[in-house]
């Protein structure tokens, strides 16, 4: 029982950086775009 929730938390987090990760992406790209 423990692990499996652990296991779901895990995923929790994982989901949560992709977002993070994508949201600092498309940010970057929207940076160059500003600068050129």
């Amino acid at each position: 029982m423990a692990r499996k929730g652990l296991i779901q938390r895990e995923k929790k987090q994982y989901k949560l950086e992709q977002k993070y990760h994508l949201i600092r992406r498309s940010s970057k790209k929207e940076r160059q775009i500003s600068m050129i």
